[in-house]
């Protein structure tokens, strides 16, 4: 979903503290993003779904190159070691990620305690679980739905996304000029053969085709990359409106496009130029947010990573009560949004946050950080 950090309006330093940073419109951006993969796997409470709701997560790995590399390009030129950057990445991503796997393993052992259908074998839960707490993907038998994190699909982009952060600062000095391009180009042969394969880039997250999240993240990931240290040497010079780019976000993620000129060359498209030029032209620089970019920006990674076990608690109780208490699907619809909506901000209030403060104290005095 998120990087899932809020690109413009939260960041940490070299403390794990938060201050602000100069990509406000890019939140816009990725809160839009956001709620289209809510509203993809939402599909069975609204009676539909973005026409190509899965994009999403190659812009999100677009925004996480352009935030990692503001954030961390010269901290690591002047230092910063591979434990101290593994260390915050974890205190941002792990807080809410842990929250929403624990609710999803509450949530399965409720339903088996009183009768709802599930796809879980009990005696294959605690280890998918175990798993999924070191953030180590599931194969075979251990996964109930045939994708690699069964208790939270979205967390193999979280996977993906902590896999590219590692290399960032792993090969840091080396991901420069030449070589840097050579590592672009291979993601784009490889997204490319992808889709002569599959047909989409609607893969990654499940067993048997986990390996393409690995050119998915890396390309975007390094475009994202690219395109903040063109920013900085003064080689983008042109804008668009936040209404404008946040448009654009929303007619290649929901209208029907792919029907006319083919799946195939509109997920190419859309990721390979599309996205890296939406982002490029969205980076206005600003000291300040309003509240439409701080609301979407808090709002975006945990909604991101919550909204499958709170869907998977509120169609359950549908299912329960025969669907007979909502007059339309829309109408579920609607009260999904607004209840992940509001659990989502809760929990960033009263859980992410704190708990994020905690364990960066808890770093810097034992000298971690």
């Amino acid at each position: 979903m998120d990087t899932m950090d809020s690109v413009a309006t939260i960041r940490e330093n070299s403390l794990g503290q938060e201050q602000r940073t100069v990509f406000a419109n890019l939140d816009i951006i990725r809160g839009v993003a956001a709620i289209a993969v809510v509203l993809w796997h939402a599909e069975a409470l609204f009676g539909f779904r973005p026409n190509s709701g899965y994009l999403a997560v190659d812009l999100f790995f677009v925004l996480s190159g352009v935030v990692i590399a503001k954030s961390y390009d010269q901290r690591i030129a002047n230092g910063m070691s591979v434990r101290e950057f593994s260390l915050l990445r974890l205190i941002r991503l792990y807080p809410a990620y842990l929250l929403a796997l624990c609710l999803s393993f509450g949530a399965v052992l409720a339903a088996a305690t009183f009768g709802f259908s599930t796809n879980w074998k009990i005696e294959n839960l605690l280890p998918a679980f175990l798993f999924s707490i070191a953030f180590i993907p599931v194969f075979g038998r251990l996964s109930s739905n045939g994708t690699i994190f069964p208790l939270n699909t979205p967390s193999w982009s979280l996977f993906f996304e902590l896999l590219v952060n590692f290399m960032f600062i792993s090969f840091h000095p080396f991901l420069k000029g030449r070589l840097s391009l050579v590592a672009l180009a291979s993601c784009m042969i490889w997204l490319i053969v992808t889709v002569a394969v599959f047909g989409d880039l609607n893969h990654g997250f499940k067993t048997e085709d986990w390996w393409v999240g690995v050119p998915r993240v890396g390309y975007s990931f390094g475009m994202g990359v690219a395109i903040e240290r063109l920013r900085r040497k003064g080689s983008i010079r042109k804008k668009i409106h936040c209404l404008v780019s946040s448009g654009m976000v929303l007619l290649i993620l929901c209208a029907p496009i792919a029907l006319l000129i083919g799946r195939p060359v509109f997920d190419l498209a859309s990721v390979l130029i599309a996205f890296p030029t939406i982002v490029a032209l969205s980076l206005h620089e600003t000291r300040d947010t309003s509240a439409l970019t701080n609301f979407l920006g808090n709002l975006s990674y945990p909604v991101y990573v919550l909204h499958t076990p709170i869907l998977a608690v509120f169609t359950g109780l549908i299912a329960r009560t025969n669907g007979h208490w909502y007059a339309s699907p829309i109408f579920s619809g609607i009260i999904f949004i607004i209840i992940a909506t509001l659990f989502s901000l809760l929990i960033t209030s009263l859980v992410d946050l704190p708990v994020r403060r905690l364990l960066a104290k808890y770093a810097r005095m034992r000298n971690l950080i």
